[in-house]
């Protein structure tokens, strides 16, 4: 496996667990604030990342204040990118 398949493999992975993390906060039925909060942060770090490898400025806090679907919305838009 060459390192562009490697890191297409790894970003695929990172996309499943984000998502299996949100499926399993929406069947607990009550979402946990101190989970929310932590899954918010995994996926707005990814952004502070990608936006500083591009050299972009930051465009959102890295502990926002997020609900499920925001961090389902912001895991498809980092995917994709």
């Amino acid at each position: 496996m060459n390192s562009k398949e490697h890191f297409a493999r790894m970003f695929s992975y990172d996309r499943w667990a984000n998502r299996e993390c949100l499926s399993a906060l929406r069947a607990a039925g009550s979402t946990n604030p101190k989970v929310l909060r932590l899954v918010a942060h995994t996926v707005a770090a990814q952004k502070l990342w990608l936006e500083r490898i591009l050299r972009q400025p930051q465009s959102a806090p890295v502990w926002p204040s997020s609900a499920v679907e925001e961090c389902a919305a912001l895991v498809d838009s980092m995917a994709a990118a």
